[in-house]
């Protein structure tokens, strides 16, 4: 299998789910890292809050794993240069640190629990809209469902 050094990034940035949500998602930089909670994407002038959300998670949570990989390299590894992961290595951790992030979606539309705090089903379900594992399949509103899992194909 090919390995890729530690010092490169597991994937492009948001490259993946890009192709089935948004096609025209701008270029990456630490700006646009930093600013990720700020996205203001619209169709017709309409806010798309759903693809607003999907867009900060995604880069957010890639930016946090790249993070991660740096300092396992550094402190698990005694900062070695021969360290690296194969591409499935860094694309199945990516899918995971997503699936969390879905997963923790669907506990906060928990009204009984959360009360005003509980994020909107409907929020949710815009956001993830697009990206579902057999989101053909699923039901419309797939939130209380323990199976769904987000569908990401290798690049």
């Amino acid at each position: 299998m090919q390995r890729i050094p530690s010092n490169q990034p597991p994937l492009e940035i948001g490259k993946i789910p890009r192709t089935k949500k948004e096609p025209k998602w701008p270029e990456i930089s630490y700006r646009i890292i930093l600013a990720c909670n700020t996205a203001d994407f619209k169709t017709r002038g309409k806010p798309q809050p759903g693809k607003n959300r999907l867009y900060a998670i995604i880069i957010s949570e890639t930016a946090h794993l790249i993070w991660k990989i740096r300092c396992e390299k550094v402190f698990q590894n005694d900062n070695l240069q021969n360290t690296s992961h194969t591409k499935r290595e860094l694309e199945n951790k990516w899918i995971q640190c997503i699936n969390t992030h879905l997963k923790l979606d669907k506990l906060q539309t928990n009204h009984s629990k959360f009360g005003k705090k509980a994020i909107k089903e409907t929020l949710v379900l815009d956001t993830w809209e697009g990206i579902l594992k057999d989101e053909e399949n699923l039901p419309k509103d797939w939130i209380w469902q323990s199976s769904v899992l987000v569908g990401i194909e290798s690049c």
